[in-house]
């Protein structure tokens, strides 16, 4: 399915030269289907407009799924049964940066250059991160299998954590990239199974309570980073 996701218009854009850090919100284009954040009352429903703080986690059901916008042409889409945290997003020397972690579930990006003024979207996980400099690519996170990250346009640089050591290396449009729980590289059967795991019907069993059991335990994804 091909998301159209028109969140952050600019306009601050100018004035990105004259100070070292402008910070920016989080705004919500399109919401399809159930999708809670989590904020001092709990579990709310995200409405279209919505503007979300640093910080904020959000779910989304099955079939449901969450847009940002990030300039006219750039934007995160936050697919179904996933869980997320809106870390922070700004504009710091001549880049607009967007900092996300997938605690479990599917995350599609753009982030395209905007006349002098690069766009990055970093996306963190359990043993490292993604980060998409005027790319597009598919991140899939599951706990238990690891990370799946597809590259579908310019260069991604993958940091893995590996015994607390962190191992930089790129992947190109095209090319994909699993990493186990422990940061390791998967292996070609590994890979194999992962993406078995990964392309099973959402009608599993699995699939069916993750929604309701990540929802019933109040930020549970915060204490156990």
């Amino acid at each position: 399915m091909k998301f159209i996701i028109p969140f952050l218009l600019i306009p601050l854009i100018c004035f990105a030269q004259s100070e070292e850090e402008q910070k920016l919100s989080f705004k919500v284009t399109e919401v399809k289907g159930e999708v809670f954040r989590s904020d001092e009352n709990g579990w709310t429903a995200v409405k279209n407009g919505d503007v979300l703080s640093d910080n904020t986690e959000i779910l989304t059901g099955l079939h449901a799924s969450l847009s940002l916008d990030l300039t006219e042409s750039s934007y995160i889409t936050i697919s179904q049964l996933s869980d997320v945290i809106l870390q922070n997003t700004r504009i710091k020397k001549y880049t607009l940066t967007t900092e996300i972690y997938i605690v479990s579930g599917m995350i599609i990006t753009n982030s395209e250059n905007m006349q002098d003024l690069d766009n990055e979207i970093s996306v963190v996980f359990i043993n490292g991160k993604a980060v998409l400099k005027n790319a597009a690519g598919q991140i899939y996170m599951r706990k238990g299998y690891g990370v799946t990250i597809l590259s579908d346009r310019g260069d991604t640089e993958i940091e893995q954590n590996i015994l607390g050591k962190n191992i930089k290396r790129k992947i190109y449009p095209g090319d994909r990239c699993v990493l186990k729980t422990n940061g390791q590289l998967a292996e070609n059967s590994e890979l194999i199974k992962t993406e078995m795991f990964m392309s099973k019907s959402v009608n599993d069993s699995s699939a069916k309570d993750f929604f309701s059991h990540a929802k019933s335990k109040n930020s549970y994804s915060r204490k156990t980073r």
